[in-house]
């Protein structure tokens, strides 16, 4: 424009105008100067707090993007595909050349990262080029923010989180057709300009989107919460382990053939059995207490509050089980029970092999049954509706308490688990090895896709604590813990 940098109060009101070079593009503050990247001329421009120029100093061809490493400046030079490394006296230190337009940088540690039309690129702070990452994506924006490197991907409408050590992608938000143009951290929230929608998005969830591995027992599967412990079924090797608040495995306890489902009463936990159609009801001190033989290849069990209802695919029934052991009702399915979940004072049944959710009474009577896609293996309930996961045609279909269809979306690959942490539904893609739909997939209660954390390459079963999100995985034999999206 006219060359000239403006000085703001905090409530806007403009204290000064101080002239720089020509097409200022970028600012910068190292904690005493101000420096601007002059694109029109190829160079840059230091000042002071009160505006006075200290220095123009030349550098590559239209300069765009400025980084400070805590005692040098670095330049990203779009023209001629090169970076400058400045001192602070202006005196140039190193050119490098990249391969690569830059668009952005960013500091963290010893390393620069260079986001740019084709990849991000990490850089020594002697310039060697030590790796290139998300290579043909066409990154915009780029930001550190304490222990992860936020990346505006404007080649597919994402931002994404990177673990600035090693480069790993942590997470991918989906934020539809927006064009991450720049990033800011306010030390509680990341805000993203969208100018592709011409808005700005406030996220509160800038930080806790670590996740800890935690070693478990042989084909971890399906987990409960407890009072104040986790419990998960050890498939494959006939055994359930109870775990503390941080995952630490505070007992182990023998079972019967291949345990698949949990479910706690308050009190006890029920264990189903695939191998050998067993139910065993455990006390909080792990002691075997009862075993009820219900048939066959039982599999999934909920609990509604006086009852327990296992799902028997071998014998295409549900059945309702007293807290004593008892047997109240069988009740015919016509087909294959996948998955239970309860709500809305009923329980609801995903048969499998009909494409349809059935509708039970708390008396075992049947409600409805409502058509859904292909192959139902996964239900949630989120307070007003049901969540179901088809794995035959990967598609998630949203009903409503009187079975209406509110919503189907599409998933990357089979959701064979679902959860719910209050406010998103978390999507478990079985087998997904696609950029946005490896791991565990996020959406709003709209079905707006917001997120993907691409860990776990089974994720069998996912649960919420009230705080954190836990993800079993049986291929790595593994139990994943997810900080809270926000504290």
């Amino acid at each position: 424009g006219d060359g000239t940098v403006m000085k703001l109060a905090t409530d806007g009101t403009v204290l000064d105008t101080f002239e720089v070079g020509s097409a200022p593009f970028a600012l910068l503050f190292d904690g005493e100067s101000l420096w601007v990247a002059n694109q029109g001329e190829a160079s840059v421009s230091k000042l002071n707090l009160d505006g006075v120029l200290l220095g123009t100093f030349p550098v590559g061809r239209q300069p765009r993007a400025l980084a400070y490493d805590g005692e040098d400046i670095w330049v990203a030079n779009e023209g001629d595909e090169t970076l400058t490394k400045l001192a602070s006296d202006g005196t140039i230190l190193g050119t490098f050349p990249l391969d690569e337009t830059p668009i952005n940088l960013a500091v963290s540690g010893d390393v620069v990262w260079v986001a740019g039309r084709r990849s991000l690129r990490k850089l020594s702070l002697q310039g060697e080029l030590l790796d290139v990452l998300f290579v043909y994506q066409w990154l915009e924006s780029i930001l550190v923010v304490d222990d992860d490197l936020w990346v505006g991907n404007r080649g597919n409408d994402t931002v994404m989180q990177v673990e600035p050590e090693t480069g790993t992608l942590r997470a991918r938000f989906a934020i539809g057709s927006s064009l991450p143009y720049s990033l800011a951290f306010d030390g509680s929230s990341l805000w993203v300009a969208m100018t592709g929608q011409g808005s700005v998005a406030k996220w509160d969830f800038a930080r806790g989107l670590s996740y800890t591995t935690i070693e478990t027992g042989n084909g971890p599967s399906h987990l409960v919460v407890g009072d104040e412990d986790l419990w998960i079924a050890n498939t494959l090797e006939n055994t359930v382990s109870r775990l503390g608040p941080d995952g630490e495995i505070l007992d182990t306890i023998s079972v019967g053939d291949r345990p698949r489902f949990l479910a706690f009463d308050g009190v006890n936990l029920w264990v189903s059995h695939q191998g050998d159609g067993n139910l065993m009801k455990i006390g909080p001190d792990g002691t075997l207490l009862q075993t009820v033989n219900l048939g066959s290849h039982l599999w999934d069990i909920v609990f509604d509050g006086s009852l327990l209802w296992v799902a028997s695919p071998g014998d295409q029934t549900v059945i309702m089980v007293s807290l004593d052991g008892v047997v109240t009702e069988v009740l015919p399915m016509g087909g294959s029970p996948q998955a239970l979940a309860f709500g809305a004072d009923a329980v609801w049944v995903a048969v499998k092999d009909l494409d349809q959710v059935t509708k039970l009474s708390l008396d075992g009577q049947v409600l409805g049954n409502f058509p859904v896609g292909e192959d139902p293996a996964s239900l949630v309930f989120d307070g007003e509706s049901l969540w179901v996961g088809n794995v035959g045609d990967n598609s998630i279909t949203k009903l409503a308490q009187d079975g209406q269809v509110k919503g189907t979306y599409k998933t990357a690959a089979p959701p064979w688990s679902l959860g719910f942490d209050g406010r998103n539904i978390w999507v478990g893609n079985w087998h997904s090895n696609a950029i946005l739909g490896t791991g565990i997939a996020i959406i709003s209660l709209e079905g707006e896709r917001i997120g993907n954390l691409p860990i776990g390459f089974n994720p069998t079963h996912i649960a919420f604590d009230g705080r954190s999100m836990w993800l079993s995985d049986m291929v790595s034999d593994s139990l994943i813990k997810l900080a809270p999206l926000t504290d």
